[in-house]
């Protein structure tokens, strides 16, 4: 094979590896990369807090990757990877995440604003989760979950339970029991 033929080959050869690694990639490899700790401390923190017998999720007005693990009666956790999350009433800061207790907690509400967000309910706790403007993925727990797709081409997903989901303005793909404005 020719110099130039073989340089040719590598090149096409690189070319389509490196698209084929794109694609596999996650969300951040896109240009949306996680922020360094420090940067995320300056940005808008996520709050979690305990209102009576609800949990409390609202978040800061950028991307956020939220993640929601534990059970009814026990507790859970809230972490966010990228964007700082903050202890208000009724829950304890422990390093990057917050704990709450579930004992007596009845209701999960995730509100998440601006911005690219995914939203995970790895809970049994029934939950209200909304990813606001963006392109965003919501994903419910096992209980009876309603979720809101707001603005933008939406991935809605409601997961065990029977669960009630409004996919918004764009174009959404939901799976539920209940799907309005959804489009595939």
């Amino acid at each position: 094979m020719s110099r130039s033929i073989w340089g040719k080959a590598l090149l096409a050869g690189a070319a389509l590896t490196g698209s084929a690694l794109l694609l596999g990639a996650p969300a951040h490899a896109y240009g949306a990369s996680a922020p360094h700790a420090s940067t995320r401390a300056a940005l808008a923190p996520v709050v979690v807090s305990r209102t009576g017998s609800t949990i409390v999720v609202r978040a800061g007005a950028e991307a956020n990757g939220l993640d929601v693990n534990g059970s009814a009666g026990a507790s859970l956790t809230v972490t966010d990877t990228l964007a700082q999350v903050t202890a208000g009433a009724g829950c304890q800061q422990l390093g990057a995440l917050v704990r709450c207790s579930t004992v007596g907690v009845t209701r999960l509400s995730v509100t998440a604003s601006l911005g690219d967000d995914a939203v995970r309910n790895n809970t049994n706790i029934p939950s209200a989760l909304s990813g606001g403007p963006g392109r965003d993925r919501v994903f419910g727990g096992s209980a009876a979950d309603t979720l809101s797709g707001g603005t933008g081409d939406d991935i809605l997903s409601g997961g065990a339970g029977t669960d009630h989901i409004n996919g918004g303005d764009g174009v959404d793909t939901c799976t539920a029991e209940t799907e309005i404005n959804c489009e595939l």
